[in-house]
Parts: C-alpha cells; structure tokens; sequence
C-alpha cells in the first residue's frame, strides 16, 4: 500500500463491499438479509456459523436469507461465501461481528420431568432432535415465499423470540419461536407460502 499513489488508496479504501448485510448492526438472535454483488457469477455459495445457506439471483445480485442464532458466541465470526465465475472461484468471505442481544428472563414452575427428563425421555428428545437437524438441513432450491410475512393469528403476543425461560430456578431454554393467544377454534394462517416439512407433537414444543 506505501507503493500506491495517494488516489489509488483513497479508490482501495472506499471501493464498498461486494457483500451487504441487513441489519448492518448483528446481533444474537437477529434474521439477516445478505445480498452479494457478483457480476457474471453463476453460482453462490454461503456458509456462516457452521450452517449453510442458500443464495438466490435477485436480477444483478444474488440474495440469501441467513439467521444468526439465539445462543451465538459474541465476537468475530466468519461468514465464507464463494461465487462460481467460469471456472473458477472468487472468495467474498467477510468477518462478521456479533453483538449481544438483550431478551428478558421468565421464571416459570413446571412439572419435574421438563427440567429432568427421565432416561425414555431422553432418547425420545434425541431422536426427536436428529429428526429436526435431518429436516432443516437442507432448502428448497427456489424461494417458495414472496412478498411481507404476517403473524399466524390477529391476536397480541403473550412471548417473544429469546427469552430466557428458568424452570424451577434452573436456565432450561432459550424460547425460539412466538407465542400468541387466541380462543380455541381460531384459524391459524401460515406467515407466507411454503412447504409442510414437518407435523407431529415433540417432546418440548408440543404440536409442531
């Protein structure tokens, strides 16, 4: 860089990012929108957090929905995505910082076998968990949402995504999902288009 003309640095300098996040700010927890400029690419790639992630061409760019999750460790992260030009292979990967996130704490008392499961409780939640892990693995190869999500029913929240729900005095979880309330009978929506991946009662979640 001492080689370069001033010019020529303030051109290295400012030249912005092929890869933009929305929200630039990340935190725990927090969905992210990550649009790649790769002109003449026919393929992108992406991987963040051990988990990949599908990018979709949106005209001249190519878009990913990714989620950073509720118990991320704070600090750098990678976040490696590869573009397919011709032959070879041009790395876009850029360090991402997480921040913390603050969700509130609840404590709740609930029957004993919630907070120690007994042993056939146990091996029920470990297949329950490798069935989950086998049907979140993989996506579809076109997005199969479009336009704005909705909420499942028109009714308030009664729990958000993060808390931190103590059990009879003890960290059990960290809620990842939404709770509303509404009379028994009332339709609920899907948020947007898609596919039924999964439909059965588990363990934790109930009815899913």
């Amino acid at each position: 860089l001492l080689l370069l003309p001033p010019f020529a640095w303030a051109q290295t300098r400012d030249t912005p990012s092929p890869v933009r996040l929305t929200p630039e700010l990340v935190v725990a927890g927090s969905p992210e929108l990550i649009r790649v400029s790769a002109p003449g690419a026919t393929a992108v790639d992406g991987e963040w957090l051990t988990r990949k992630f599908a990018f979709f061409r949106d005209h001249d760019e190519w878009v990913a929905l990714a989620g950073v999750d509720v118990e991320a460790p704070i600090g750098p992260s990678t976040l490696r995505i590869t573009a397919r030009v011709g032959d070879r292979t041009q790395d876009l990967s850029r360090t991402i910082d997480i921040h913390a996130a603050h969700y509130r704490t609840e404590s709740l008392g609930v029957q004993p076998k919630f907070v120690e499961p007994s042993p056939e409780a146990l091996q029920q939640i470990h297949r329950q968990s490798e069935l989950k892990a086998k049907v979140f693995a993989s996506s579809a190869p076109e997005p199969l949402w479009h336009g704005d999500f909705r909420a499942p029913v028109s009714a308030p929240p009664t729990d958000s995504f993060g808390t931190r729900r103590m059990f009879n005095g003890k960290l059990a979880s960290i809620h990842k999902g939404a709770v509303f309330r509404a009379h028994m009978g009332t339709p609920v929506h899907a948020g947007n288009s898609g596919v039924v991946v999964l439909a059965r009662p588990l363990y934790f979640e109930g009815n899913c």
